[in-house]
């Protein structure tokens, strides 16, 4: 791997060290100033959205204008943003503060072509896998740091904390290199990129795909505390089970064709989902959760699909359709989820593992395969 792929993995080290500290612990700080399961997943819907809104104008800025000059506005963007979630003292503010926070996902379009560009010899699911799974490595121990700090100190104490991490992430990502400016690609070869049917079919299979998933994610550390009495600190040992998970299946199946690790990855949700319904005990829990630290990963096998069946000139633009497909099925599931947890509480949970095995079936049929020289 490359020094100016190290030093971005660092960047996104230090900044998981900073949002592991909270992002587990969202929905229950929710909870604590005042929402209901429908506000909680309403919210939760809220900040997907926005990081939907910014994929698409972020794909197109990185082919426009460069990866690093984008990248680095979504890092100042986040900073800005955990100021204000950590000074929110009330449930709108702190609603407006963690929607706002979701603008920082800006990164992750012109980030993914930065490391496609700058892979050299190694595959986009290795190069993908290496760069990202340093994101995943900050997120092992700080989830659990966090709730021992929301358990000693109160809820509001893990945001505080994780503004130091953030501004050394900031400071570092500055010193990522720009890579040699591409010609910016016509409006034509971006209208031709819809008529590129390997890809279309791979966006309608994520459609479905994600969604699946992503039901079962929003409203997991309120069913767990009300239906299995886990206390915060243990979700937050949760949480850095689901980050090691990242890091061991994003290295393992990094080396594997990317189509055959989206179902494995599918798959070990099933299993999550069924320790999560049918025991209270610790040790399934982190199995489970280990497991469904595939979700977080799947967008990263699905970019390396794209970079294969898309020319490099629309990479960006392809990368922002699959981060906005990701998150506009977060918005949708996590909608849908605070509807069905109002209604019965294990219900969100059972229609993703009902809708797992129909997702895995159409990436079997129509996720576009290799070729064989690869």
């Amino acid at each position: 791997m490359s020094r100016d792929l190290k030093v971005l993995s660092l960047s996104l080290f230090f900044w998981a060290l900073g949002e592991g500290l909270f992002i587990y612990l969202v929905p229950l700080h929710l909870e604590e100033l005042g929402a209901t399961p429908v506000q909680t997943g309403t919210v939760m819907a809220l900040f997907a959205l926005t990081q939907a809104l910014t994929m698409l104008p972020a794909g197109v800025a990185a082919d426009r204008w460069g990866a690093r000059r984008v990248m680095v506005g979504g890092w100042v963007a986040g900073l800005l943003s955990a100021v204000l979630m950590a000074g929110a003292t009330h449930l709108w503010l702190f609603a407006l503060a963690w929607t706002t926070y979701g603008f920082s996902a800006w990164v992750i379009p012109p980030l993914t072509r930065y490391v496609a560009s700058g892979r050299g010899a190694l595959t986009p699911e290795r190069a993908f896998t290496r760069v990202f799974s340093a994101f995943s490595a900050g997120l092992i121990v700080s989830p659990t740091l966090g709730g021992q700090v929301a358990q000693r100190l109160g809820l509001r104490a893990p945001f505080f904390l994780a503004l130091a991490f953030f501004v050394v992430s900031t400071v570092v990502v500055f010193l990522v290199p720009p890579q040699a400016s591409q010609p910016p690609p016509s409006a034509g070869r971006y209208a031709s990129l819809l008529r590129n049917r390997r890809f279309t079919a791979l966006m309608a299979v994520v459609c479905v795909a994600m969604f699946a998933i992503w039901l079962s994610m929003p409203l997991a550390p309120n069913f767990l505390q009300e239906r299995w009495g886990v206390s915060v600190s243990e979700v937050g040992l949760l949480g850095s089970a689901a980050s090691l998970g990242q890091v061991v299946l994003a290295l393992f199946l990094g080396t594997r064709p990317p189509r055959r690790s989206l179902m494995a990855l599918h798959t070990g949700a099933t299993i999550y989902l069924l320790a999560l319904l049918s025991s209270g005990r610790l040790e399934w829990l982190a199995l489970g959760f280990f497991l469904r630290g595939g979700a977080q990963i799947s967008g990263q096998f699905i970019d390396a699909i794209s970079t294969r069946v898309v020319p490099p000139s629309q990479q960006g633009l392809a990368y922002g359709i699959n981060a906005l497909i990701n998150r506009g099925t977060y918005v949708a599931a996590a909608a849908a989820a605070g509807w069905l947890y109002s209604s019965r509480p294990a219900l969100p949970f059972q229609a993703s593992l009902a809708l797992i095995p129909i997702a895995v079936g159409l990436i079997y049929l129509f996720v576009p395969r290799p070729a064989p020289q690869e």
